[in-house]
C-alpha cells in the first residue's frame, strides 16, 4: 500500500497553495505541481475587506477603499470597505507556510491520474510517473478535471498611467454608464481601482454571458469608454484577460484518488464570479477532512473532502444562485441598469444575502422578494419570464447534474 500521507496538489494558484499549506501544517507530505510554479499570478484580486480580515489576511491588502461606488446610472455609495489583494504577498505567504512545514513546490504538471489499490499513480508533463495517497485537483475548471460551463464572466483589464483620472480616491465597483455595447451583444460595466492620482486599474467586464465574446471586443469598449470620460492618452501596463466559468457543477464525479477544489470544484459564485476569500476559508476544513479520512483509507479521505465541498452550498441555495445567473445573462443594457439600481438600493443585509455564498436559501429568497416588490412592472415581467425558464430547465436531468450540489 502506498503512503497515504503523500498528497499531490495539481495547481499552485491561491486555492492549491491554500490547501497545500493547510495539509502540510497537519504533518502530511505535500507536493504541489504547476507548470508556472513561482511565477507571478496574473489575476488582479479584489474583494470585501471584512472577509479577508476574518481570515487574518487583512494585512495583505495592497490598497483599501472605505466605500465603493456603483453607477446604474445614478450614483449609489456602498458603505463597505473594499480591498485589492497584494497577489505577490499572498503567494509568498502561502508558499512560505508550505515550505516551513516541509511541503514542496515543483515546476511540472499532472497530466493523468490512475486509481490503483491503496492510492493513485500519476503521470506528469516532464515524463515522470509517481504514486501517492491522493491528488487534489486545484488546476481550475479547464484543468485536470476539464469541467464544462455554459455561462462565463468575461473581462479585459489593464493598469494605466494617465495624466489624471476622474475617480479621485473612490473605488468604482460597477459603472454601467457610457455603454458602447453593440446591439444584440451582452452589456458590460467599468470596474476601477485608483492607486494614485495618475495610476488606476480599469477593467471592462461582462458580468454573465452565454455568448463567446472576444477580449478584443472588451478592449475596444474600454478604450471608447475612457475617451468618453475625458481620458484620451495613457500608458498601458500589464493586461488581465478573464474568462471565469460561472456554472461549473458542484456535484463531483467520483474518481478514485482525486478530489477537486476551487474552480475545479465549482466553488465560483455563479452571480459575482468571486471565489478567493471563500477558497482560502474552506481550505482549512477541506484539509482537515482529508487528514481525518486518511486515518482509514484513501477512499474515505477522498469522499470526506468531496462531501465537504458539495455540502458547503446547499442544493437549494445553488439553484437560487443559478436562477440569478439566468436572469443576469438574459438582460439587455437598460434592463441591467434597472436591475442593479434596485439591487443596490436594497438594505445591505439583502445585498449580502445574495453575494455571500454561505448565507441560507431563506435569506436569498427574502432578498429576491424585496427585489421583485421594488422593481417596476417591465422588470417584474423579465424576472417572471426567467424564473419560468429556469424552472423548466430544472426539470432536465442534464441541468440538475451540471448545476446542483
Amino acid at each position: 500500500m502506498q503512503n497515504l500521507s503523500d498528497i499531490v496538489i495539481a495547481g499552485a494558484g491561491p486555492a492549491g497553495l491554500a490547501v497545500a499549506s493547510a495539509l502540510a501544517r497537519r504533518g502530511l507530505a505535500v507536493t504541489v505541481l504547476d507548470p508556472r510554479a513561482q511565477e507571478p499570478w496574473r489575476p488582479v484580486y479584489g474583494g470585501w475587506a471584512n472577509e479577508f480580515d476574518l481570515l487574518g489576511l487583512g494585512d495583505l491588502a495592497a490598497q483599501r477603499w472605505l466605500t465603493a461606488q456603483v453607477y446604474a446610472p445614478s450614483c449609489l455609495r456602498l458603505d463597505r470597505t473594499y480591498m485589492r489583494v497584494d497577489s505577490d504577498r499572498l503567494r509568498d505567504h502561502l508558499e512560505g507556510e508550505l515550505a516551513r512545514n516541509g511541503g514542496r513546490l515543483v515546476k511540472d504538471a499532472v497530466t493523468a491520474v490512475h486509481g490503483q489499490p491503496g492510492g493513485v499513480r500519476l503521470e506528469t508533463a516532464s515524463g515522470q510517473s509517481r504514486t501517492c495517497g491522493l491528488v487534489v485537483d486545484a488546476s481550475g475548471a479547464s484543468g485536470l478535471s476539464k469541467r464544462s460551463a455554459t455561462a462565463w464572466q468575461v473581462a479585459y483589464g489593464v493598469e494605466l498611467e494617465v495624466s489624471a483620472h476622474p475617480w479621485g480616491s473612490d473605488m468604482v465597483l460597477m459603472d454601467w454608464r457610457n455603454q458602447s455595447a453593440e446591439p444584440g451583444t451582452p452589456p458590460s460595466f467599468l470596474y476601477a481601482m485608483p492607486r494614485s492620482p495618475t495610476q488606476v486599474f480599469v477593467e471592462e467586464t461582462v458580468l454573465a454571458t452565454r455568448a463567446h465574446l472576444s477580449p478584443e471586443v472588451l478592449r475596444a469598449r474600454l478604450e471608447k469608454r475612457l475617451v468618453s470620460i475625458g481620458i484620451t492618452a495613457w500608458s498601458a501596463g500589464p493586461v488581465e484577460l478573464c474568462r471565469i466559468p460561472l456554472d461549473v457543477a458542484q456535484a463531483q464525479p467520483r474518481r478514485a484518488g482525486i478530489v477537486p477544489f476551487g474552480a475545479a470544484a465549482g466553488m465560483i459564485h455563479p452571480i459575482s464570479g468571486y471565489q478567493l476569500a471563500r477558497c482560502l476559508r474552506l481550505a482549512e476544513p477541506f484539509s482537515e477532512a482529508i487528514s481525518s479520512g486518511l486515518g482509514s483509507t484513501e477512499a474515505d479521505a477522498t469522499e470526506a473532502a468531496r462531501l465537504l465541498v458539495s455540502s458547503a452550498t446547499s442544493a437549494r441555495r445553488r439553484h437560487l444562485d443559478l436562477l440569478g445567473l439566468d436572469v443576469l445573462a438574459s438582460l439587455d443594457h437598460d434592463q441591467t441598469q434597472r436591475f442593479f439600481n434596485a439591487f443596490f438600493e436594497m438594505a445591505p443585509t439583502h445585498q449580502q444575502a445574495w453575494l455571500d455564498a454561505d448565507r441560507p436559501p431563506s435569506d436569498v429568497v427574502a432578498a429576491m422578494a424585496v427585489m421583485f416588490r421594488d422593481v417596476g412592472m417591465p422588470m417584474k415581467e423579465v424576472l417572471l419570464r426567467e424564473a419560468t425558464r429556469h424552472l423548466t430547465r430544472l426539470l432536465s436531468p442534464n441541468f440538475q447534474a451540471r448545476g446542483a450540489a
